[in-house]
């Protein structure tokens, strides 16, 4: 006995099989389409943009924030620290000044015991010969602001010290 079989007739692909790929394909790239005209930010020439982020910071700051009168801070205790390298010392007495406003103040006040240590970290840097004069003076002062400055950002989320000033300054 022989066993035939017969072969199987093709497969047709129907017509709703097809026309339900292609609709699966035009939805893909219209999402596409979507994703990147979404992705590719503004239509506006690098200049433009610029301008846009200036007038916005500006809008931020407050209208007149320039012309804002600066609040002073004292802290009430000198800083005494030991100057790299040698067996000198410095004590300072330290104020600040800010346009930012009260909430800078606050922050300030808020994290005072953190602010202080940052301080005489930054004091312990210096040698005897870098805080002699006004130029040493000055560079010390820059150092205590950026310092505080960066520390109050990432303690409070505010920043905006304008100077660092010393009501005292002993170097022994």
């Amino acid at each position: 006995m022989a066993d035939t079989t017969d072969p199987e007739p093709p497969r047709k692909t129907s017509r709703l099989r097809i026309a339900l790929l292609l609709l699966i394909g035009a939805a893909l790239a219209g999402a596409g389409f979507a994703a990147g005209h979404v992705m590719s930010g503004s239509r506006l020439s690098p200049t433009e943009e610029a301008l846009r982020l200036l007038e916005e910071k500006a809008l931020a700051a407050g209208p007149d924030a320039a012309d804002a009168e600066p609040i002073y801070f004292e802290f009430e205790e000198k800083l005494l620290s030991n100057l790299s390298g040698s067996r000198h010392m410095v004590q300072i007495g330290v104020g600040v000044s800010t346009r930012a406003g009260q909430e800078v103040i606050d922050a300030i006040e808020t994290h005072r015991m953190a602010l202080r240590s940052d301080m005489l970290a930054v004091m312990s840097g210096f040698a005897v010969e870098t805080v002699e004069g006004a130029e040493g003076r000055a560079r010390l002062a820059a150092a205590l602001r950026d310092r505080l400055d960066s520390r109050l950002q990432e303690l409070s989320g505010v920043s905006g010290l304008e100077s660092v000033y010393f009501t005292s300054f002993l170097v022994q």
